[in-house]
C-alpha cells in the first residue's frame, strides 16, 4: 500500500510541477508588461514631484523680494549694499536656500545685480526672462550652462502691493551633484543606481534585464521648456512583486493542490479512523498535556500504526519527564540570577524583589495575560546592574555625568544578558524597556505611548514607587502617599494612564486592607 500511495504522490506532484511552470510561463508573458508601466509611472510621478518642488522652492522665495517696495527703491538707487544684503548675496551665503544664481536688473539693464556666475547676457535671453520683462508674469524655464542645467524663475519687481512692475527679479538653481543626491534620497537610495539630467533621452524606451534592473527615460516639463531624466534602478525584490501581482498563479496552484488532497484523502480514507486518535494524541501532547496517553489496540491492516501509537506513549512519558525538569531548573536558575545581584548591590536584591510584588499585583488588576512573565521580568529589570561598578552603585553623593552615563547602560547590558536564553524573549523586552517614558522622553530607545511593551510600563511603575520608598545611600525614603501622589501627577508623561490607574487601585485596595485591621 506505501508503494502505491508512494507511486501516486510521486505522478501527482511531477503533473502539478509541469502545471505551474506552464501556468507560470502564460502569467509571465501576459503581465510583465504591465507590471514594467506600473513601476515607470509610480517612479515617473516621483521624479515629477521633485521637480516640481525645485520650482516651487524658487518660486516662494521670489514671491517674498519681487514684491518689495523696498527693492523697488534701492533698486532705482544703486544701493548695492541694501540689494546684497536683503534681497540677493544672502541667499547664495545661506545653503540652507539652495539657491546658486541670483540676478536683480533694472528693465533697461542700465544697473544689474549677479551673483553665482557672469551669466547675465546668457538669462536675458530666456523666454522666462523677456516673459517677465515685457508681459509682467512670473515664469520658469530650465536652461543648459557651462556647469550644467539650472532651473530658473523669474519675475517683474512689483510693490509691496502687487502693482508698478519694474526691472526683473530672476533665480537660479543648479541640477548639480547635490540635487542629484537627494534625488536619490528621494527615490530611494537602495533601488536607484544612477541619475542624471540632458536635453535628449539615454533611453529610447524602457530596457529591462534579469527581472531587477529597469532603465528609462522621463521628459519633464518646466514651464516653456523640457528636460530628460535618466535613471537606472536595481530592484532586488522585483521578481517578488512580480509574483505579487500575478494572481492567476494562486488560482491555479490552490486547484492543483486540491486535485492532490482530494485523491490523496480519497487513498487514505481507509486509514483515518485508525490515525484519528493517534493525531488527537500527538495534539494534547503539542499542546503541553504530557499525559496524554493511547490506549492501544492491535492493528492488522497497519502494523506500522502500532508501532507509531507506541513511540508517542514513549514520547509522551519522555517529554513529561524533560518538562518537569525544564521547570525545575529554570525556576533555579531564575533564584540564582536574582540572587547574584546581591554580590555587587544588596539594595538592588531587595529592590528587585519588592517590584516584582507589586508589579504582579498591578498586573493582575489590569488582567495581564503572562503574570509569571511579568513576575521573572521585575526580578530581572536591573540584573545589568551586574556591570555596574560597586562604587558607583552605591555612590553617596550626586553622580557625575560619566558616572550616570554607565548606570544608563544596565537595561541594555540586562537585555544582552538574558535575551539568548529562549524563554526569556518576551522578559528580555520588559528589562530593556523599564526607563523608558510615555511621553518618549524615556531610555535606552525613546520609546512613546504604546511602542513600549506592557510588561515595561508596569514595571516602571512599580519600579519607581518601590525607589521612592525605600531609604538609600543618598537620601531617606518618602512616605507612600507622597510617592503615590508623584506617580499619579506624572500620567500620561512618565506613566502609562491604564498602569496608573490599576496602580491606584491596588493602592487604594491595600489601605483598605490596613484600616480593617
Amino acid at each position: 500500500m506505501y508503494r502505491n500511495i508512494r507511486n501516486s504522490v510521486i505522478f501527482f506532484a511531477v503533473l502539478s510541477m509541469i502545471a505551474i511552470l506552464i501556468g507560470s510561463g502564460i502569467i509571465k508573458n501576459n503581465s510583465w508588461e504591465s507590471l514594467v508601466t506600473s513601476y515607470e509611472e509610480k517612479r515617473s510621478q516621483q521624479v515629477q514631484h521633485f521637480m516640481e518642488d525645485q520650482v516651487t522652492d524658487l518660486k516662494g522665495y521670489m514671491y517674498i523680494h519681487s514684491k518689495w517696495s523696498d527693492a523697488q527703491e534701492n533698486l532705482l538707487l544703486e544701493n548695492h549694499e541694501w540689494l546684497e544684503a536683503n534681497a540677493t548675496g544672502y541667499l547664495l551665503e545661506d545653503p540652507s536656500f539652495n539657491v546658486d544664481f541670483v540676478f536683480a536688473t533694472t528693465e533697461v539693464r542700465d544697473f544689474e545685480e549677479v551673483y553665482g556666475g557672469d551669466y547675465g547676457d546668457v538669462v536675458a535671453e530666456t523666454k522666462v526672462y523677456k516673459r517677465a520683462l515685457y508681459n509682467d508674469e512670473m515664469g520658469s524655464e530650465i536652461i543648459e550652462m557651462d556647469s550644467g542645467y539650472m532651473v530658473i524663475v523669474a519675475s517683474p519687481i512689483f510693490d509691496s502691493k502687487g502693482e508698478n512692475p519694474m526691472g526683473v527679479y530672476l533665480l537660479g538653481r543648479l541640477l548639480d551633484e547635490d540635487i542629484i543626491n537627494h534625488l536619490f534620497g528621494f527615490l530611494g537610495k537602495k533601488e536607484a543606481m544612477h541619475i542624471s539630467f540632458d536635453s535628449k533621452p539615454a533611453y529610447l524606451e524602457s530596457e529591462t534585464d534579469s527581472f531587477e534592473n529597469l532603465r528609462m527615460s522621463e521628459e519633464f516639463p518646466i514651464g516653456a521648456s523640457n528636460i530628460f531624466v535618466n535613471m537606472e534602478f536595481k530592484v532586488p525584490a522585483y521578481r517578488y512583486l512580480f509574483v505579487e501581482t500575478q494572481r492567476l498563479n494562486y488560482l491555479i496552484i490552490v486547484i492543483i493542490i486540491l486535485m492532490f488532497t482530494g485523491l490523496l484523502l480519497f487513498t487514505l480514507k481507509r486509514m483515518a479512523k485508525y490515525m484519528m486518535k493517534t493525531l488527537e494524541a500527538v495534539e494534547g501532547v503539542s499542546n503541553g498535556d504530557y499525559s496524554t496517553k493511547i490506549d492501544i489496540k492491535s492493528n492488522r491492516f497497519l502494523p506500522e500504526l502500532n508501532r507509531l501509537e507506541q513511540s508517542v506513549n514513549r514520547m509522551s512519558l519522555n517529554l513529561e519527564s524533560q518538562s518537569e525538569t525544564i521547570h525545575r531548573n529554570y525556576t533555579e536558575m531564575v533564584e540564582l540570577v536574582v540572587k547574584s545581584v546581591e554580590i555587587n548591590d544588596a539594595y538592588t536584591y531587595r529592590h528587585n524583589i519588592s517590584v516584582a510584588e507589586y508589579s504582579v499585583a498591578i498586573g493582575r488588576k489590569m488582567g495581564f495575560d503572562a503574570i509569571d512573565s511579568l513576575e521573572t521580568a521585575a526580578k530581572f529589570h536591573d540584573v545589568g546592574k551586574i556591570s555596574v561598578p560597586t562604587q558607583v552603585l552605591n555612590k553617596p553623593g550626586k553622580l557625575t555625568k560619566e558616572e550616570y552615563k554607565v548606570v544608563m547602560r544596565h537595561p541594555v547590558e540586562g537585555y544582552n544578558l538574558i535575551k539568548k536564553v529562549k524563554h526569556f524573549e518576551r522578559i528580555a523586552l520588559g528589562v530593556r524597556h523599564h526607563h523608558e517614558r510615555y511621553d518618549g522622553k524615556g531610555y535606552p530607545d525613546g520609546l512613546k505611548g504604546d511602542e513600549i511593551p506592557k510588561m515595561a510600563q508596569i514595571i516602571a511603575v512599580a519600579d519607581n514607587f518601590d525607589a521612592m520608598t525605600s531609604d538609600r545611600v543618598y537620601r531617606k525614603a518618602m512616605s507612600r502617599e507622597k510617592a503615590t501622589s508623584i506617580i499619579e501627577e506624572n500620567s500620561g508623561k512618565m506613566f502609562s494612564p491604564d498602569v496608573v490607574e490599576a496602580f491606584l487601585q491596588y493602592v487604594s485596595s491595600q489601605n483598605e486592607k490596613e484600616e480593617s485591621s
